[in-house]
């Protein structure tokens, strides 16, 4: 399990870094509070809930959203190990191409 957090805890500093620009210039551990040390607004922690989406492919529902979680990286990485991963674009297309129907048709 524990690699399985420390690859969340990189691909969140990616995000980080990268999506919402920040200039990290401390390791992510878990005691790093989110507003007071790294210095994120309410607004750039709705982003990185969209990044986090979009970037590491898990789904957050919105009735799941505290703010508890997001106080420190400890607590995200705790949330975010909780997320179920959102279903391959991949699966949804096979699911909306037409089926085509052998109904009615006669081999000539």
């Amino acid at each position: 399990m524990m690699a399985c957090r420390n690859e969340l805890r990189s691909a969140l500093q990616a995000v980080m870094e990268n999506r919402l620009k920040l200039p990290i210039a401390m390791p992510l551990e878990d005691p790093v509070r989110i507003n007071e040390d790294l210095r994120v607004d309410s607004i750039m922690l709705l982003q990185l809930l969209v990044f986090i989406e979009q970037d590491l492919r898990l789904s957050i529902p919105e009735e799941e959203v505290d703010a508890k979680a997001f106080a420190t990286i400890g607590s995200l990485l705790d949330f975010l190990e909780r997320l179920a991963p959102i279903e391959g674009q991949r699966d949804a297309d096979a699911l909306s191409e037409p089926v085509p129907s052998r109904i009615g048709v006669t081999e000539g």
